[in-house]
C-alpha cells in the first residue's frame, strides 16, 4: 500500500515545481504538472466506504451504518454487508431490500445511520384461563377488637349457594407462541401459572357452558389446591358437648359457645368457635377461629391445615400449617406454625412456652421476671424435626434389639461343645435369630434413608426467618433461628434477631 505521507511530500514538491515554472515563464509545462498534482490530491483524499453492523443486546435487531466512500475509494456493496452479518451469526429476519436501498444511498455519497436490516420475531405470551367468581370468594375472618374479642358480625359471611347454581365461569386461555432472534435462537415465552380450578365435593364442571355448578346447597369453599367444593354447615347453639359426641364432618362447624372437654372433632371446612376450646382434639383441614382461648391441658391438640386465630393459648399444644395470630398471651404451651406467628395486643406476651415458626415470629414481650423457660424459634419445621427424633429413637431401639439378638446367638453357640454336630432344634433357633438380626439391620438402613430425606426440610435455608420482640425480652429467653441458638443473658428492649447463615449465628438486625 502506498504511504500517503510520502505522497503528501511529493505533492508539496510538485507545488514548488509549479511555482518555479510560473516564475520562469514556462507556462507550457504547467498543465502536465497540474494534472500530476490533481491525481495525487485525489488519491490522498480518497477513502473506502466504512460498513458496520451493530446487534442489539437482546439479539432481536441488527443496525447497518455506512460511511460513504470518498473520491477514488471503494464504494459499499451488498457482499460486504452480508459478510459482516455472517460474521456475527445473523441468519434470521435479514431484510435484503433494506440492505440494497442503503447501499444505493451510500454509493451516492449519503451517510446511512442505524438502518434496521435484520429483525427477530417476538414471542407471544400465553393468555391463561380466566375465572369469574359468581359469589363472594373469600370468607371474612373477622377483625380483632381493642378488647381482644373477634367481631363475629364481620366473620360469619361465608357465601351460600343453592343446588344447580353456577359458582364459577371460565374462559379458556390462548397458548403462547415461540419467538426467534436474529441468530436463529428460539425464544420461549415466560411460563405463566394458571390457577387451574378443579371441581371437588358436590361440584361438577359443565364443559359445554364452561361453568362450575353446585350439586347441593351449602357453603362454597376453595382449598389451597384450587379445588372448589360446596360443603355443609353445622351450627351448634350453645356449647359443643355430649349431645354431639365425637365428630367427623365434611363441612363447616360453627359453635356459638365452648367446645367442652373430651371430644375428637375432625372437620374439612372452617371451625368457628365463639367461646373457648377446652381439652378436646380439634382438627380442621381449613382455618380455625376461636373468639376466646384454647386451654387443652396438653392432653389434647388443636391443629389445622390453614390459619389459626384466637385470643390466648394456655397449657396447650397447637399446630397450624398456615399462620397463627394470637391477640393476648401464650402461656405454658407448645405452639408450632409452618407459616408465621404473631402475638399482638397489649398483652401480646409469650412466657413459659415453646413457640416455633417456619417464617417469622413476632410478639410484644417474651419471658418474665420469674425466669420461666421460654423458647422462641423461627426457620424451623418442628413436625419434621420431631419425625427425625422419633426415627432416631426407633433406630436406637432396633440397635439394642440387634445387640440382644446377636449376644444371645453367641451364648447359644458357646454352650454347644460339639459345634460340628449342632442339634436340629438349635440350628432352627439360630437360623431364625440370624434372619431376624439381618432384618433389623435392613430396617435400620431404611430408617437412615428416611432421616436423610427429611434433613433437607428441617431448616428454612432459602427464606429469611426472624424473631422480633417489640418490648421486653427477659433474661433467660432462648432464641433459635434455624440451626443457631442463643440465650438472652439480660433484660433488653425492642430486639429483632436474624439468622446469619454464613456463620450460623443469631445476630441482631438494625432497627
Amino acid at each position: 500500500m502506498t504511504d500517503k505521507s510520502k505522497l503528501k511530500k511529493l505533492l508539496d514538491e510538485g507545488m514548488d515545481i509549479l511555482d518555479a515554472l510560473k516564475k520562469e515563464g514556462l507556462d507550457g509545462h504547467i498543465d502536465d504538472v497540474q494534472a500530476y498534482i490533481a491525481d495525487i490530491e485525489d488519491f490522498i483524499n480518497s477513502s473506502d466506504a466504512i460498513v458496520s453492523i451493530e446487534m442489539s443486546f437482546d439479539h432481536m435487531v441488527a443496525y447497518l451504518t455506512i460511511e460513504p466512500h470518498k473520491k477514488k475509494g471503494k464504494p459499499a456493496n451488498e457482499d460486504k454487508v452480508m459478510e459482516l452479518l455472517k460474521d456475527q451469526g445473523i441468519t434470521y429476519g435479514v431484510d435484503t431490500k433494506k440492505i440494497a436501498e442503503s447501499i444505493e444511498r451510500a454509493v451516492k455519497g449519503n451517510k446511512v445511520s442505524n438502518v434496521i436490516v435484520a429483525q427477530g420475531k417476538n414471542y407471544k405470551a400465553k393468555i391463561p384461563d380466566k375465572y369469574i367468581y359468581l359469589f363472594e370468594q373469600k370468607m371474612k375472618h373477622g377483625e380483632i377488637k381493642e378488647d381482644g374479642r373477634i367481631d363475629y358480625k364481620e366473620m360469619n359471611q361465608i357465601p351460600s349457594v343453592e343446588k344447580g347454581e353456577d359458582i364459577i365461569s371460565f374462559k379458556e386461555g390462548v397458548p403462547g407462541e415461540n419467538g426467534i432472534d436474529i441468530t436463529g435462537k428460539v425464544i420461549e415465552p415466560p411460563e405463566i401459572k394458571s390457577i387451574n380450578i378443579k371441581p371437588g365435593t358436590n361440584v361438577i364442571l359443565d364443559e359445554e357452558r364452561k361453568v362450575f355448578v353446585a350439586q347441593k346447597p351449602g357453603k362454597v369453599k376453595i382449598d389451597s389446591n384450587n379445588v372448589v367444593s360446596v360443603v355443609m354447615e353445622l351450627i351448634v347453639d350453645g356449647n359443643y358437648d355430649m349431645r354431639y359426641g365425637n365428630l367427623d364432618y365434611d363441612g363447616i362447624l360453627i359453635v356459638n359457645g365452648n367446645i367442652e372437654e373430651g371430644y375428637d372433632i375432625k372437620v374439612k371446612g372452617d371451625i368457628l368457635v365463639k367461646g373457648s376450646v377446652y381439652a378436646s382434639n380439634v382438627f380442621s383441614e381449613s382455618d380455625i377461629i376461636v373468639e376466646k382461648g384454647i386451654i387443652t391441658k396438653k392432653t389434647h391438640t388443636v391443629s389445622c391445615e390453614g390459619d389459626l386465630m384466637c385470643r390466648f393459648i394456655e397449657n396447650s399444644d397447637v399446630l397450624a400449617k398456615g399462620d397463627i395470630r394470637v391477640n393476648g398471651v401464650i402461656l405454658q404451651s407448645r405452639v408450632v406454625s409452618l407459616g408465621s406467628v404473631k402475638v399482638e395486643g397489649e398483652k401480646g406476651q409469650i412466657l413459659n412456652s415453646e413457640v416455633f415458626a417456619w417464617d417469622t415470629l413476632e410478639c410484644e414481650k417474651a419471658g418474665s421476671d420469674m425466669g420461666l423457660k421460654t423458647i422462641l424459634g423461627s426457620g424451623i419445621n418442628m413436625p419434621v424435626q420431631t419425625e427425625i427424633y422419633d426415627i432416631n429413637d426407633k433406630i436406637n431401639r432396633l440397635r439394642k434389639a440387634y445387640s440382644m439378638t446377636t449376644d444371645y446367638m453367641k451364648k447359644v453357640i458357646e454352650t454347644i461343645e460339639d459345634k460340628k454336630n449342632i442339634p436340629d432344634e438349635v440350628k432352627k433357633i439360630l437360623n431364625i435369630l440370624s434372619t431376624k438380626s439381618k432384618t433389623i439391620l435392613s430396617d435400620v438402613e431404611k430408617l437412615k434413608e428416611d432421616i436423610l430425606e427429611r434433613e433437607g426440610k428441617v431448616y428454612n435455608i432459602s427464606g429469611f426467618p426472624s424473631v422480633k420482640v417489640n418490648k421486653e425480652v427477659y433474661e433467660g429467653v432462648s432464641i433459635q433461628l434455624g440451626k443457631a441458638f442463643i440465650v438472652n443473658n439480660s433484660r433488653v428492649y425492642g430486639q429483632k434477631y436474624i439468622w446469619d447463615k454464613a456463620s450460623n449465628r443469631v445476630i441482631l438486625a438494625a432497627q
